[in-house]
């Protein structure tokens, strides 16, 4: 069934227009519905509903999609990992020096001091909201910690915009800035329809948060143990592929991407100028991990998935997020 996109209501107008031509007037009768009656916080409420609907589906992101249920898998760890490593970060062992730690310049993670302990902190509300079973707050606090992250590492450049190359600004934002970006972009791509909200599975995160304080706060240290970040990544990775569900070794590797690129980009950076390498040529080379990591979501996305169905009707607004 059809009808004219502009007698339709904006949120339903979002939609694709294959969907709008063969859903759009039941959606549209739906949404009025709900509705006619309703409070003004009830109609944002259901008009945000049918909205994030629309454009999961406008931008890929469905539920039939590979990479959404990959983010679904991976959100969950994103929200422990986060916290472990902020914690790591901000509660240092002693003879530790996390990466990006500059003491000398009054920097913590590459920050300023109140900047790193107010993003850390908030790196740590995601998982507070998954282990209350708040999914939309836990979305809201992973964007509002990676944009602080980002600000932080912005208001530290804009001051030196004359005498800083933006190839530096692109490596200071690779080491801290656009990881935690990753983990932000992951939790708003999981579908609220296929996140663990059983009491059994956001048990395991306070553990796996544990264990990454452990991993890097130990790793950080200088001497062989700086391989200890790396192998709890490959451990955590190589354990996924005793779990059933196949995209379950990707979402575990997102979610620890973030993790190796902030404990290794220095390092990495400090190898290629031994090297000989150009400041150009080391910064590319530091950024192929999260180059190929688009590369591989796109690729990942390209396909539907054949064991998770679309659903034929936008959810209702209470469980829909964006």
């Amino acid at each position: 069934m059809s009808t004219e996109p502009t007698r339709l209501p904006f949120p339903v107008r979002l939609y694709p227009r294959a969907y709008r031509e063969a859903n759009g007037a039941e959606t549209a009768a739906t949404y009025a519905d709900a509705t006619a009656r309703a409070s003004l916080p009830a109609r944002i409420a259901e008009g945000a509903g049918i909205a994030a609907h629309a454009l999961r589906m406008r931008t890929g992101l469905g539920s039939d999609r590979p990479f959404p249920q990959a983010a679904a898998l991976a959100a969950p760890l994103v929200a422990a990992v986060a916290a472990g490593q902020s914690a790591a970060q901000l509660l240092r062992l002693p003879h530790t020096s996390p990466p990006g730690t500059l003491d000398g310049l009054h920097q913590l993670a590459g920050m300023s001091v109140p900047g790193a302990w107010i993003t850390g902190l908030l790196w740590c509300l995601p998982l507070l909201a998954v282990l209350a079973g708040r999914w939309t707050a836990a979305k809201v606090f992973g964007v509002l910690a990676a944009s602080a992250v980002a600000a932080a590492r912005l208001a530290w450049f804009l001051p030196r915009v004359a005498e800083v190359q933006f190839d530096q600004l692109a490596s200071l934002l690779l080491e801290v800035g656009l990881p935690q970006l990753l983990w932000a972009f992951l939790l708003v791509a999981a579908p609220r329809d296929l996140l663990d909200t059983s009491p059994p599975g956001r048990a395991t995160l306070p553990v796996a948060a544990l264990a990454t304080y452990v991993t890097a706060a130990v790793g950080w240290r200088p001497g062989p143990l700086g391989v200890l970040v790396l192998a709890g990544a490959v451990v955590a990775v190589a354990l996924a592929f005793t779990r059933r569900e196949r995209l379950y070794p990707v979402a575990v590797l997102l979610a620890v991407l973030p993790v190796l690129l902030v404990s290794y980009t220095s390092q990495v950076t400090l190898w290629c100028w031994n090297a000989g390498l150009s400041y150009d040529a080391t910064v590319a080379v530091t950024a192929l991990p999260l180059a190929a990591t688009v590369v591989g979501i796109l690729l990942l996305n390209r396909r539907r998935a054949p064991d998770v169905q679309p659903p034929a009707s936008p959810p209702p607004a209470d469980t829909v997020t964006f």
